[in-house]
């Protein structure tokens, strides 16, 4: 299944308005327009012209279907590449040379309707003759452009049948241009005044909405809703239907617009199982996008805290309107919670902190999720509609349950396996989604397993090329994307050890010795395919104990001559049983230096062991799964509880010394001396909790957390051959490997 290419907006298309800089006043596209050319020559005087090949825009009528697709297609005589004009005819059948519209050129590539006005006073006519080499109009150009205001005065004085002018590049009409641009009051004067217009296709067969879902960025949501709403299905255009339709639900979920494609897809449901000219479906764009749901999410601590506290909900009601797209609306906050956490709610609200740039973030995600979510139920929704062969057909043409197990999307594979279970026993490139989820280190997936019982021994059981189990594919080394979630090599490797034993439970015993067309065990594998992660891991737990080491020697150094070296001195009085006592011994201040002392020289002397015993350790592959984590958990413990007790002794100190004359002095001593106690902690700290969760922690295999899903089969479904279709997708009725 090839992947969805869609061109990027360019640059020079976002956040067009008509207060344009002295930059972008400059006539530097130029080309073979003898308009352009003599703006450029009067701007900047002869010879001084900036060169370049084509008009604002024209990059955009250069691409044919296929370059959003990734089909390219040659240039056929439907197709020819357009000629320039050099004359161009008024109303009253004279021959005019282009130099005669100049002036009104250059005011509409500007936005100077001061200048325009003055010359469409002379020659009223003009406003709805062509004044480009390419057969544009002075609304072409302006829209082209993006000037808002200049646009909407010539649309007032154009007639209805001019506005359909098409250029003769690509066969654009300026509601085209203003569709890429972005300005939308632009477009709903024009469509107010000749409602034909968004039906209208160019060369390609794009009305503007196709073109506008091209290059469309969500700075520019306004537009594409508005086309939305006003463009209707039908002939000839027909935008929501067939190739056309499909690219156009494509390119809005691959732009993020999760709430534009539900809104079509309820006004449109054929909308859920088109397929473009690759065989590219809305939901295989959506089985892509990982971060548009919450299992691909990646959040702070403190933000997936904020992200549990917004009360986002749907309203069923308003989310089933078909007549306007109203996301804010259609998503409530919800204030009828009367607990703590509901109080917690309406002072983030009263307080407008729900705007605030960190937690608005974490609003607008959990918003995407919720839209991602409701689109995903809808499609699925329209697709369990058809026959039952109707929906196996469209899942073996697509691969977009592979794909979401790729990509970790579980509420995607979730809710596919709850409207086709048969599902569950497709292969892709010979593999079954718990094959490629462990491939592919997606442990959200991998969990779905704990929920079966005969199906998982069959599925475990499975061979793929080269007579690999599914435990070979453990043996291999995570892709990076996926290893990198993990801090510091040594946790990689952890982390991989930790699959490869996870998925040791689940086959049979004589799997874990079986060799593969290679003659290699599994085991073998691992050791080959992580010798290299092995090396990084001994480097970095080596390099953490040395750095630790050194301080954990000082602090040893320090505490040890503290406790010779009493604060306030010694009671030297050779006739007195409390010769050579400390003199404060018997105060408040000095029970908790020695007792803190005491405790900082034990603490740190043990870190010292722990990283001496790193140090010297033989650096096996099992080490890493709990022997060297332990004791760089101990370290790092031992290390920041001698660092805590270290300054609480040298406070105490301070205030025995200074408790006559500052006494006052004490507290804002403490509070300094919590500074470098607060530094290790936000440095290190994280490192420590993140090697206590991973060695001891409930882990990423949650057996009691995922259930089977609704709907699962018991077996693989019967009458069905083992053929591959043409997406690379097969259904098995038998079981491999066993």
């Amino acid at each position: 299944m090839a992947d969805l290419v869609v061109p990027p907006p360019q640059e020079d298309h976002n956040n067009i308005n008509d207060t344009k800089d002295k930059a972008t006043e400059e006539v530097v596209l130029v080309g073979d327009d003898p308009q352009l050319q003599e703006a450029a020559r009067d701007e900047h005087g002869a010879g001084r012209s900036k060169i370049s090949s084509t008009e604002p825009f024209d990059h955009h009528t250069e691409l044919q279907l296929g370059d959003l697709t990734g089909t390219p297609q040659p240039e056929t005589a439907s197709n020819p590449t357009p000629q320039l004009d050099t004359n161009i005819n008024d109303p009253a059948g004279n021959a005019r040379d282009f130099n005669y519209y100049l002036p009104l050129y250059k005011a509409a590539l500007k936005g100077d309707w001061r200048s325009a006005e003055e010359f469409l006073l002379r020659d009223p006519d003009a406003v709805k003759v062509t004044i480009s080499s390419y057969q544009r109009t002075a609304l072409h150009v302006a829209t082209c452009a993006g000037h808002t205001q200049f646009a909407k005065k010539l649309v007032e004085r154009m007639p209805r049948e001019a506005l359909a002018l098409r250029d003769s590049y690509n066969g654009d009409t300026a509601l085209h241009f203003a569709s890429v641009a972005g300005i939308t009051d632009a477009a709903e004067a024009m469509v107010k005044k000749n409602s034909d217009l968004t039906q209208i296709p160019n060369k390609n067969g794009w009305t503007p909405l196709l073109l506008c879902a091209a290059y469309v960025a969500k700075e520019q949501k306004d537009m594409i809703q508005y086309l939305c709403m006003v463009t209707r299905n039908e002939e000839p255009s027909m935008p929501f239907s067939g190739h056309h339709g499909a690219q156009l639900i494509c390119n809005i979920i691959a732009a993020g617009l999760h709430d534009v494609a539900l809104y079509l897809i309820q006004h449109y449901p054929n909308l859920a199982t088109e397929r473009d000219q690759t065989g590219t479906t809305g939901l295989d764009v959506l089985a892509q996008k990982s971060s548009a749901f919450p299992s691909g999410s990646r959040l702070g601590f403190w933000q997936r805290r904020i992200y549990s506290l917004i009360p986002l909900q749907v309203d069923e009601e308003r989310a089933h309107r078909i007549e306007r797209i109203n996301t804010l609306q259609n998503y409530p906050l919800r204030f009828g919670d009367f607990s703590i956490r509901g109080a917690l709610i309406k002072f983030l609200s009263w307080t407008y902190l729900i705007h605030a740039p960190g937690i608005k973030q974490v609003y607008l995600t959990k918003l995407a999720h919720i839209q991602a979510m409701e689109l995903l139920k809808c499609m699925c929704d329209k697709i369990s509609l058809m026959s039952n062969n109707d929906i196996l057909q469209f899942f073996l043409r697509s691969n977009i349950l592979s794909t979401g197990t790729t990509y970790g999307i579980v509420e995607l594979v979730t809710k596919c396996i709850q409207t086709f279970p048969d599902q569950m026993w497709f292969l892709s490139g010979g593999r079954s989604i718990f094959h490629i989820a462990v491939e592919h280190r997606q442990e959200k997936i991998f969990n779905l397993m704990y929920g079966m019982s005969a199906q998982k021994k069959i599925l475990a059981s499975w061979r793929v090329e080269k007579n690999n189990n599914i435990l070979h594919l453990a043996a291999k080394l995570a892709p990076s994307p996926q290893l990198n979630t993990v801090s510091g090599a040594a946790l990689q490797m952890q982390r991989e050890l930790q699959w490869y034993k996870e998925v040791e439970k689940l086959v049979q015993p004589t799997y874990k010795e079986l060799k593969n067309q290679d003659m290699d065990t599994p085991r073998v594998i691992f050791t080959r395919e992580h010798a290299d992660l092995l090396e990084k891991g001994e480097k970095w737990m080596k390099d953490t104990a040395q750095s630790c080491t050194v301080i954990a020697a000082l602090i040893v150094t320090v505490v040890f001559t503290a406790a010779f070296t009493a604060p306030g001195g010694n009671i030297s009085d050779n006739d007195s049983k409390e010769n050579g006592i400390p003199i404060f011994l018997h105060t408040n201040s000095f029970m908790v230096f020695i007792i803190s002392d005491a405790l900082a020289l034990f603490s740190s002397t043990t870190s010292v062991l722990m990283f001496l015993s790193i140090l010297t350790s033989r650096y096996a592959e099992e080490d890493f799964l709990y022997s060297l984590p332990k004791r760089m958990i101990i370290g790092l413990a031992t290390l920041f509880f001698s660092i805590a007790t270290m300054m609480i002794a040298f406070s105490a100190t301070l205030s025995i010394v200074l408790s006559h004359r500052l006494k006052w002095a004490s507290f804002p001593i403490a509070a300094i001396a919590c500074l470098p106690i607060t530094l290790f902690a936000l440095l290190q700290f994280p490192l420590l909790v993140e090697i206590v969760l991973s060695t001891y922690g409930s882990g990423i295999f949650h057996a009691e957390r995922k259930g089977k899903p609704d709907g699962v089969v018991g077996r693989p479904p019967s009458g069905i051959e083992n053929d591959r279709t043409r997406t690379g997708s097969t259904l098995s009725s038998s079981y491999p490997g066993t």
